[in-house]
């Protein structure tokens, strides 16, 4: 079934929403929180980072030797649900347990 509905969304890459079975394994009871749509404040913080830097999101809001992390600027897929877009969003990022 959902590779099926992967496919029906005829788009180049699909990530679909990954949820955790119990409610305490992940918290929220999203699993998969590397897809991600940057939202305008995580654009504006981007644009004062060198585009040298490799930036992650996840480690509280630090830099060290080319790596910055910046934390509350991103928007995953849970976040998307009621998106004018959903269900198929635009993303800025994908890393996901199930691409197509």
């Amino acid at each position: 079934d959902l590779l099926l509905r992967l496919r029906e969304a005829d788009a180049d890459l699909v990530v679909p929403t990954c949820y955790c079975s119990g409610s305490d394994a992940c918290g929220s009871g999203v699993y998969d929180r590397n897809s991600f749509a940057e939202s305008r404040g995580g654009r504006e913080r981007r644009r004062r980072v060198d585009p040298k830097t490799l930036v992650v999101s996840g480690y509280g809001d630090r830099a060290a030797d080319g790596v910055q992390s910046l934390d509350g600027g991103r928007l995953f897929l849970d976040d998307l649900r009621t998106s004018r877009d959903a269900p198929l969003v635009p993303l800025d990022g994908v890393g996901a347990t199930c691409i197509l």
